[in-house]
């Protein structure tokens, strides 16, 4: 693992996510690409998700620098479709998925009386209805969320917002 350092770099052992993969909804620029570089810099590789591909491809040119495999993959949070393709393609690209990040977030720099309903509906969509459809794909490739997830198993997050994270149990992988 190469590249530059995270405030993550501090609180894990060192390569203590080596191996795994992550998967991060607006990881192509902002706090969700700041989340990513964090992944990366202690040995996870990542995929990035947003709709413009070429800003992906520039922020994974950047997250390569930590010596992880990086996949930027194009989708749109609020088309259901689309996400669950991207996630399937980042899981069959590394193999796994064990972290989600749901970060993407649509906003329009208005107050609250000059925003239009239409504005503020996309804000719901790429928000809530986003969130949702990460987490909805994401769980196709894990177990059901476990009503007690204290466990010793290896554990999947599902981020609906870096402040809010759920555990779910992750599916065995094959040692055959």
């Amino acid at each position: 693992m190469t590249g530059p350092t995270s405030a993550l770099s501090g609180l894990l052992s060192p390569g203590l996510p080596a191996g795994t993969a992550a998967f991060v909804t607006g990881g192509g620029s902002g706090i969700n690409l700041a989340i990513a570089h964090g992944l990366a810099s202690v040995g996870a590789d990542v995929a990035i998700c947003g709709r413009s591909q070429e800003k992906l491809d520039a922020a994974a040119s950047q997250l390569r620098d930590h010596g992880v495999r990086v996949a930027p993959v194009a989708a749109d949070v609020r088309d259901d479709k689309s996400l669950a393709q991207a996630i399937d393609t980042a899981a069959e690209t590394f193999g796994r998925l064990d972290t989600v990040v749901a970060g993407a977030a649509g906003n329009f720099f208005a107050s609250a009386e000059t925003i239009s309903a239409n504005g503020f509906r996309t804000v719901v969509d790429i928000d809530l209805l986003g969130s949702f459809n990460t987490a909805r794909a994401a769980f196709d490739t894990c177990e059901p969320l476990a009503a007690a997830s204290f466990s010793s198993r290896p554990v999947r997050h599902i981020c609906p917002s870096p402040t809010n994270l759920r555990s779910v149990r992750r599916r065995p992988v094959s040692t055959t």
